[in-house]
C-alpha cells in the first residue's frame, strides 16, 4: 500500500499501484475474472489507517469521489495436486536413512558408530531441505494471483485541492487553441493546479487522505425534502487528489470538447 493487507496492496498493497486499466477497467476485470466490489465498513476502517491511496476515478459528485482500487490476492487453483513420484522417492529415502541410523547406533565400536551416525544425519538434513523445497514448489503451483476491484465512496474536504502532474493543450470557450504559457509550480505543492472537472471517470489518481470524522455527516435534503449525501463516520476524507493520467491514458491533456 502495505499497505492494506488485501492489497498486494494492496496490494489494499494500499501504496499499491494500478495497471493501466483506464476507462475500460470494468471490462478488463470481467475478462480477467476480477469482480467489482463495494467496500465494506471493515475495508473503510482499514483504508483510514493510510495517508494515501492509488486508484482510478469511478465517478464524482459534488463533495464525493468514488475511487476504484485494485486488490491482488492469492487464489487456490481449482485442480488439486497429487503426490509426485519425486515426493514418494524422498519419503522412501528418509525411511531407509532412519533404518541405517538405527543400525549405526548398534555398532559396538563407539568411534565408528559416531562417524556413521554423523554421516547419516548429514544425509537426512539434506533430504529434509529438498523435501521442504518440494513442498514450497507444490504450494506455489496450487495457487495463483486473483484480481478484484473495490469501489470506495470518499467525501472530499471543502478545502480539498486538485492537482495534475502534467499540463496539456488547452482551448478557450470558442474552441481556439490558447497561447501556451509555461505554468509555475507552487512551492511545496505537487504538480500543477487543476479543477474538479478534470477528475474524469477512468483517470488514474493518487488521493491523500485525512482522518474520518468521529461522527457521521448529517444528510442534506433535496428540494423534495428527501435525505441525500449522508456520510458514515468511519470513512476517510480526501484532502488532495493528484491526477497522473486522464481516462485516455494520456498525461492530462485538456482536449477540445
Amino acid at each position: 500500500m502495505s499497505r492494506l493487507v488485501w492489497f498486494s496492496v494492496v496490494t489494499l498493497s494500499l501504496g499499491a499501484g494500478l495497471a493501466n486499466e483506464g476507462a475500460a477497467q470494468t471490462k478488463a476485470a470481467a475478462k480477467k475474472g476480477g469482480d467489482i466490489l463495494v467496500a465494506t465498513p471493515q475495508q473503510y476502517a482499514l483504508l483510514a489507517q493510510y495517508k494515501e491511496m492509488v486508484g482510478v476515478v469511478k465517478s464524482t459528485s459534488p463533495g464525493m469521489l468514488t475511487l476504484r482500487v485494485q486488490h491482488d490476492h492469492p487464489v487456490k487453483n481449482a485442480t488439486g495436486t497429487t503426490p509426485s513420484t519425486t515426493n514418494n522417492n524422498s519419503q522412501q529415502q528418509m525411511q531407509h536413512l532412519q533404518q541405517q541410523l538405527q543400525a549405526a547406533a548398534r555398532i559396538k565400536n563407539p568411534i565408528q558408530a559416531q562417524q556413521q551416525v554423523a554421516q547419516i544425519q548429514g544425509q537426512m538434513y539434506q533430504l529434509q531441505a529438498q523435501q521442504s523445497q518440494q513442498k514450497m514448489n507444490q504450494s506455489l503451483k496450487s495457487q495463483s494471483m486473483g484480481k478484484d476491484y473495490i469501489d470506495f465512496e470518499l467525501p472530499l474536504l471543502e478545502t480539498a485541492s486538485i492537482r495534475k502532474m502534467e499540463i496539456g493543450i488547452e482551448y478557450d470557450a470558442k474552441g481556439n487553441l490558447k497561447d501556451f504559457a509555461p505554468p509555475v509550480k507552487e512551492k511545496g505543492m505537487i504538480g500543477y493546479a487543476a479543477k474538479f472537472e478534470d477528475l474524469s471517470n477512468g483517470a488514474e489518481v493518487k488521493v491523500y487522505l485525512a482522518a474520518p470524522k468521529s461522527t457521521a455527516t448529517p444528510a442534506k435534503k433535496d428540494a423534495s425534502g428527501a435525505a441525500i449525501d449522508a456520510v458514515p463516520a468511519n470513512r476517510p476524507r480526501v484532502r488532495m487528489v493528484v491526477i497522473f493520467k486522464d481516462a485516455t491514458g494520456d498525461a492530462m491533456p485538456n482536449k477540445k470538447k
